[in-house]
């Protein structure tokens, strides 16, 4: 099984803002059932008996509204449209999860709290940057602090998520 955890999320009139950025760009959004934080990706995995076990007692704030507020644009390897937010609760959340996990050696990359909105095909113009400035420090979307580890199938469909425990 290809497993991460992660806490779910809502972005505010999400039709309304796919429809505002189509103009500057092309590319495939995240279906709205599908917005999420990754806390930590694990991977491929047959026992989740382990994992389950390690963060059964886990601590954190629980249902803690994060805020996210700034939209950023990653350009490297590949294009793609973010919101982001300096919550500590979120950084407090992930390393937790990785001194709990430890025993996995999983891959540690610096932590960067997001959620992908667009996997960007094509920039129509150079105009989407005035609009990008437009969302500085303004509140894009939330999520309420609750840890789960999901099943993630990739098809060609794009992926589908399944809940496979809550902590």
């Amino acid at each position: 099984m290809r497993l991460f955890l992660g806490t779910f999320a809502k972005i505010y009139e999400y039709e309304k803002f796919q429809k505002e950025f189509n103009k500057h760009f092309d590319g495939n959004w995240t279906k709205e059932e599908n917005l999420h934080t990754t806390i930590k990706f694990i991977g491929d995995i047959d026992d989740v008996t382990p994992i389950k076990e390690a963060l059964s007692n886990i601590t954190y704030l629980r249902y803690k509204r994060v805020e996210f507020n700034d939209l950023e644009l990653f350009e490297i390897p590949n294009k793609i449209l973010y919101c982001t937010t300096k919550s500590q609760e979120l950084e407090s959340l992930h390393n937790e999860v990785l001194n709990r996990l430890n025993f996995l050696d999983l891959e540690s990359k610096e932590f960067i709290p997001h959620i992908t909105l667009l996997r960007i095909k094509q920039i129509k113009d150079d105009s989407y940057k005035e609009y990008l400035k437009s969302f500085e420090d303004r509140k894009v979307g939330y999520l309420k602090l609750k840890l789960v580890l999901v099943k993630s199938t990739l098809t060609s469909n794009g992926p589908i998520y399944e809940i496979i425990e809550e902590f």
